[in-house]
């Protein structure tokens, strides 16, 4: 939610009751991470939450609503996925690769972005964490990616600003081709 927490809800006949909330900031850290996308593991032990302010996805543990560990990824980290093994999270960066000391950047919450002319975003990336190791790399793909829906280990990403689809291979960790999407005639 926009106040820095995750809320949790339980279903009581046919309403949502609110229970709870999962703090996903570190103890020592009162600024708002800014929640995003969140994924699930299928026995519904662990929560990754991507935490936007943080450029990081933070791990919960649903039985006792604690952060767990923190992955770092690149910038405004939007989506999260499981893939279908749930050894692998797939993470979508809105703002892009880390900042240049040298290049253009804009302020977007408490974060800095790589710039574009316009003062746009000037590249997007995908995250891939292996979650045993923690070891995250990070793949160049559309501007402002934002939605993933995974297939098998083909993961499709929308690229909101450049209109188009990336198909990335997620055991491969990269990008297979790209889908435009054109709009009228």
């Amino acid at each position: 939610v926009s106040n820095g927490f995750v809320q949790t809800f339980r279903l009581q006949g046919q309403k949502l009751v609110g229970e709870g909330k999962i703090d996903i900031r570190p103890d020592d850290d009162k600024d708002n991470p800014r929640p995003g996308g969140m994924a699930i593991t299928k026995d519904g032990t662990r929560l990754y939450v991507a935490a936007m302010d943080r450029n990081a996805v933070v791990e919960v543990d649903l039985a006792t609503s604690k952060r767990l560990r923190e992955f770092p990824v690149q910038q405004l980290p939007y989506d999260v996925k499981l893939s279908e093994d749930e050894r692998t999270l797939i993470v979508t960066n809105w703002g892009g690769r880390n900042v240049g000391d040298d290049e253009p950047k804009e302020q977007t919450g408490n974060t800095m972005i790589a710039a574009d002319a316009h003062g746009g975003a000037a590249s997007g990336t995908v995250s891939v964490i292996q979650r045993e190791s923690g070891a995250v790399k990070s793949v160049p793909i559309g501007i402002h990616p934002c939605a993933i829906v995974l297939k098998a280990d083909t993961a499709y990403i929308a690229n909101a600003a450049e209109d188009n689809i990336t198909v990335f291979s997620v055991s491969e960790a990269k990008v297979t081709r790209t889908i435009p999407i054109k709009w009228g005639k």
